[in-house]
């Protein structure tokens, strides 16, 4: 068909043990840890249990086309965690987007997942923001800079091919799919197909 992009055959491209944090965002859940085997394919990054050895179930997918922001957070503003990066991304349409916290053992492989996982996603034609927050969010405010979350993000991206100027806490919505459909940074949003039972596709998992 002219003038639409041949999609990538799929592949594995990288492939690792890491540390991720729950993305339970309810209050009265204590905050964990658990180590997952990371896959970046062409055209998600999934986590399973097990190891590079032996693969477990799938326990959660963030589809590529869904990223808006992969960048390092910077050592200290994570507590008694180091090496970590962000993938922030959309789940559903009226939700503010999830932040993943994933640890890697140190600064080279944090690097290289950051550039693997960015190349791929703009190879997916994700919408990936102009900026970010190199902290977390703690009491709904960023303990980087001390704005809200509803406030745009107080550090500049890396450099990419695929931008969208705007907040970095926005909401999702059917008109700003439309808005970036017209401007041409973002093609469809979709979610895994494997997703858990409950729906949750893999955020305590």
């Amino acid at each position: 068909m002219v003038g639409v992009a041949p999609k990538p055959e799929f592949r594995e491209i990288k492939m690792g043990v890491l540390v991720k944090r729950s993305q339970n965002k309810s209050m009265v859940t204590q905050e964990n840890y658990q180590t997952r085997l990371f896959v970046l394919d062409t055209g998600a990054l999934r986590y399973f249990a097990g190891n590079e050895k032996e693969r477990g179930d799938e326990k959660g997918c963030i589809e590529l086309n869904t990223v808006l922001v992969v960048e390092p957070v910077e050592d200290g503003l994570l507590p008694n965690h180091r090496h970590v990066f962000q993938v922030v991304y959309t789940y559903e349409l009226d939700m503010s987007p999830i932040a993943l916290y994933v640890e890697a053992p140190n600064p080279g492989a944090r690097d290289s997942w950051i550039t693997a996982i960015r190349t791929e996603a703009q190879k997916n034609e994700a919408a990936l923001l102009d900026y970010y927050h190199r902290g977390i969010l703690v009491d709904e405010v960023y303990n980087c800079c001390g704005r809200k979350k509803e406030m745009e993000g107080c550090q500049k991206a890396s450099q990419h091919t695929v931008g969208c100027a705007g907040t970095w806490s926005i909401i999702v919505t059917a008109s700003t799919l439309e808005s970036r459909r017209a401007t041409g940074s973002i093609d469809h949003i979709r979610l895994c197909q494997n997703l858990d039972p409950m729906g949750t596709n893999g955020l305590n998992a």
